[in-house]
């Protein structure tokens, strides 16, 4: 989501001359001098009214008239569309987690925001999608130095509004989205509103796909400041206006999420980045020509709607208002106000009398997938599919390909941040030990050398955990939230049913790689489950604190060998 304002302003700006043409696109066209626009304004706070001069611009043509025209200057970035194009490299996914956990300390964030900023961005990275890590080098999860507690402005028991007084957007919208879930379940409708956060909420889909995987209907919608210009604008007025939705299903749930932009403004970071050219058609100049150079879009240009036309204005527009005035954001120089909004909305199809809904939905589902298709197209893909099956790719082979420029901020950021203690990063590269090796530091362990406790305490998956039932590093046998003092949920305080267990089980079985694992609350359990399940060949994994009794009798009937 855009979070973010990059422009180009002259270094004299009372030179009577023209700003030398940015872009080899542009050809020896020269923009009018450098006005004051929303994009100027927003990049010149964003860097606290310092000009920051960048030094390898694209050589400009020689201007018409005059030579005595000011060199354009960019308030973000240092890598130019010009600058060579950088290679990908393969990064171990839990050594890029780990990077980019430290990275987001940096910023001065708590652990639990930490956590959220990790998930929502790296949900967004797998799946090869422009709003994940990019954000962190780019300050686009930036500490306001003025932020404050998230307050509840407003609150039924239908809806609440949030002032996120500064806080990180991802942190803001996730706590809306949990009292959406909780409203929602409790009453069968759920709408939650935000303002007064200045970055990103990052990949809308995340939060979609939460809420139905709760067995909700979904729709999630975030304003940003103005990089888009509306149909025959130049001007940019809209943010890129994401819009998330989300449907339960009685296979996996459907999520679409879709900006009603054509590019991303992180994506325009991302090709600065890697000295890259843009889409054709996607951006346009400061002439409203359209250009494949990120800077031309950055630097007084605009993201043009994804149709290039009047349909994605019009969503755009709705978006606008749905995020905007309806929940106390800025309408007017959002990023100078720092005030950007976003609308959560979930809906219990019970509530429409539908208690066939998900089998039905998948009814759907299914016709669709199995269409009769093009001759040239070999699987008709649902929204969401594609990121899918781009994630489970990457989490079987256990490594990513990252920028290269990318991977390089991002491990310069990290090794800046020097509090507390984090797990360690394991797989890690050669070129990471070196860097490692030089700084004098030790070397990683791997992780096949971890106890198991530290593999427990330090999965290398997350499952999701909605009854708080654990506090890593400790593993509690029978403490978990319940949804009041006086009524109990799907599990009550015994030893053969508790979410901790199942959750370790869950944990377990992720970090070895397996379809189930088993913790039991019993010796007797533990030898019933051996019994029946494990075959010859098969290994039993238990704690070096198993009972005696139990440990002879394993020791016993499956003899070490």
């Amino acid at each position: 989501m855009l979070r973010h304002a990059l422009a180009a302003v002259t270094a004299n700006p009372s030179a009577a001359s023209r700003t030398r043409a940015a872009s080899s696109s542009v050809g020896d066209i020269a923009p009018p001098r450098a006005r004051a626009t929303p994009l100027s304004r927003a990049a010149a706070f964003l860097q606290g009214g310092r000009v920051k001069v960048r030094t390898n611009a694209l050589p400009a043509p020689a201007p018409r008239g005059r030579s005595d025209a000011p060199v354009t200057r960019a308030l973000f970035g240092k890598k130019p569309a010009s600058s060579p194009a950088s290679t990908n490299v393969s990064v171990p996914i839990t050594e890029l987690t780990e990077t980019c956990r430290r990275a987001i300390k940096t910023y001065g964030y708590d652990d639990v925001e930490t956590q959220i900023l990790l998930d929502v961005m790296m949900y967004a990275q797998l799946r090869g999608n422009n709003q994940g890590i990019i954000k962190v080098t780019t300050k686009g999860i930036a500490r306001d130095p003025a932020w404050a507690p998230i307050a509840i402005e407003h609150e039924t028991q239908l809806s609440a509004c949030l002032n996120g007084n500064k806080n990180a957007g991802m942190v803001v919208i996730h706590k809306a989205m949990d009292m959406a879930i909780e409203k929602a379940k409790t009453h069968g409708f759920g709408i939650c509103g935000t303002n007064n956060t200045s970055t990103s909420t990052g990949a809308l889909g995340y939060y979609a796909q939460k809420i139905a995987e709760e067995g909700l209907i979904a729709m999630v919608f975030a304003v940003s400041p103005e990089f888009v210009a509306p149909n025959g604008a130049i001007q940019p007025i809209f943010g890129t206006n994401p819009i998330g939705v989300g449907i339960p299903t009685a296979g996996k749930p459907v999520v679409l999420d879709m900006a009603t932009s054509a590019y991303s403004f992180f994506g325009l970071l991302e090709a600065r980045t890697a000295g890259k050219k843009i889409p054709h058609g996607v951006a346009i100049d400061s002439t409203g020509k359209i250009t494949e150079d990120p800077n031309a879009a950055i630097d007084g240009g605009a993201i043009v709607g994804f149709d290039g036309g009047y349909k994605s204005s019009n969503l755009a527009l709705m978006v606008e208002l749905l995020a905007g005035p309806l929940v106390g954001a800025a309408v007017t120089d959002k990023m100078a106000a720092k005030n950007w909004g976003n609308l959560v909305v979930a809906i219990d199809p019970k509530l429409l009398g539908q208690g066939e809904f998900e089998r039905r939905a998948k009814m759907v589902t299914d016709r669709v997938k199995a269409a009769k298709r093009q001759p040239d197209v070999d699987e008709i893909l649902l929204p969401g599919e594609r990121g899918d099956g781009v994630a489970a790719r990457a989490r079987a082979s256990g490594v990513i390909d990252v920028e290269s420029n990318l991977w390089a901020g991002l491990q310069e950021l990290a090794s800046q941040w020097q509090g507390g203690v984090m797990p360690p990063v394991y797989g890690a590269s050669v070129a990471g030990g070196a860097a490692a090796a030089a700084r004098g530091g030790k070397k990683s362990k791997s992780r096949d050398e971890w106890s198991m406790a530290t593999k427990l305490v330090h999965p290398a998956a997350h499952v999701h955990d909605p009854f708080d039932s654990t506090n890593p590093p400790l593993y509690q046998t029978a403490t978990f939230g319940q949804p009041s003092a006086t009524e109990n949920g799907p599990y009550d305080y015994t030893r053969s049913g508790n979410p901790t267990r199942d959750l370790l089980e869950k944990e377990m079985a992720a970090l070895e790689g397996a379809d189930r694992a088993f913790a039991f609350s019993s010796g007797m359990s533990a030898l019933m489950c051996v019994t029946r399940l494990v075959k010859t060949g098969e290994r039993i994994v238990t704690g070096d604190d198993i009972y005696g009794g139990t440990s002879r009798l394993l020791a016993q009937g499956v003899p070490k060998g």
